[in-house]
């Protein structure tokens, strides 16, 4: 499972310093608009999958690409700007189809972030604490080893957070209208 990369803010970098040692003491319950964004981050990303997975189906029909035994998330956009990279240039913009679907595997580890680490507000301010305890998490994060008595942990402020949902629910739309688009073409 891809993560997204790390960055540190000035702002979250004193965010995990106030939470101190015992950063769990500082920490609450999701409230019902935080669920709803980050349920709405997820099934736009999985609208995304799904339609990524017909248009793959299409390629594979047509002969743009060849048919793989099994195809698994992060194989979806290779395949699909594979295919793309084939297609007629006065019929497809290549470069701006292409360019939409690297910024949706740009993002997809977004999806994995919060479908998979368990969430809890961060007390008395706009941002999540989440955690893991999935050891190969850790290893491509490199935050050294996961036990008994550690866990690894990303903060994300939740202003970043809404404006990644409105980001990729205008990719997920474009991607469904091209998805349909890619069905007139090639489903014959």
């Amino acid at each position: 499972m891809t993560l997204p990369t790390s960055y540190a803010t000035v702002e979250i970098e004193s965010l995990a310093a106030a939470l101190g040692e015992d950063p769990l003491a500082h920490l609450e319950n999701l409230c019902p608009d935080d669920l709803v964004l980050i349920g709405a981050f997820i099934q736009a990303s999985n609208f995304i999958e799904f339609n990524l997975r017909r248009s793959v189906s299409l390629f594979v029909h047509a002969g743009l690409v060849p048919q793989k035994k099994r195809i698994v998330p992060s194989d979806l956009v290779k395949m699909a700007v594979t295919a793309v990279s084939r297609m007629d240039p006065a019929v497809e913009d290549i470069p701006g189809t292409v360019g939409r679907l690297d910024e949706l595997e740009f993002r997809r580890p977004f999806r994995n972030l919060f479908a998979h680490w368990a969430a809890k507000r961060i007390r008395g301010h706009d941002a999540l604490y989440l955690m893991s305890c999935d050891g190969r998490d850790a290893e491509q994060v490199m935050i050294g080893e996961i036990d008994r008595s550690h866990g690894g942990f990303a903060i994300i402020l939740l202003p970043d957070v809404r404006g990644l949902v409105k980001h990729i629910a205008q990719y997920e739309s474009w991607l469904a209208q091209k998805t349909a688009d890619w069905y007139v073409r090639y489903s014959r």
